[in-house]
């Protein structure tokens, strides 16, 4: 068997086993990304919760302005290498998980939605990036929320 075909297997069982064992949203949002509202909150105030949050689950923290934080990890491990074979090559670097926090204040509270991707960057500099869409993203991004304190 080709290198190629083994590949091609590999990337099949690795997506099909994915794909298949994915739970179901823990609830639907207004957006369809993952939200949480701050209640009785400032904008200030649950952009420290959400830089908090990051630093207890090993991110680090690469912009934070007014209304928005953006947190990375490096992936690691069988994650890694499956996220490495589907956006980039063995030149690549290794893949980051990335997460954008955006903030909106309304009212006396403020609502949180978070847009996270997945991203690495080719030998000759190209950024390849590819969203973070499925429901265990998806699941895991609204439990980040709720640990920071958003409902």
């Amino acid at each position: 068997m080709s290198n190629v075909k083994l590949l091609t297997g590999l990337i099949c069982a690795i997506v099909l086993t994915g794909c298949a064992s994915e739970p179901p949203k823990v609830r639907e949002t207004v957006s369809g990304k993952p939200e949480g509202v701050f209640r009785n909150t400032s904008v200030e105030d649950a952009r420290y919760a959400i830089i908090n949050q990051c630093a207890n689950k090993g991110l680090s923290v690469e912009e934070s302005t007014g209304n928005q934080v953006v947190c990375s990890k490096e992936m690691e491990g069988s994650q890694a290498i499956a996220t490495q074979v589907v956006l980039g090559n063995s030149y690549s670097t290794t893949p980051q998980v990335k997460a954008r926090f955006v903030f909106a204040k309304k009212g006396t509270d403020t609502r949180v939605i978070c847009y996270a991707w997945y991203e690495t960057v080719m030998a000759l500099g190209q950024v390849k990036t590819m969203e973070a869409s499925s429901n265990t993203d998806f699941n895991g991004l609204m439990s980040f929320l709720s640990n920071a304190g958003a409902e």
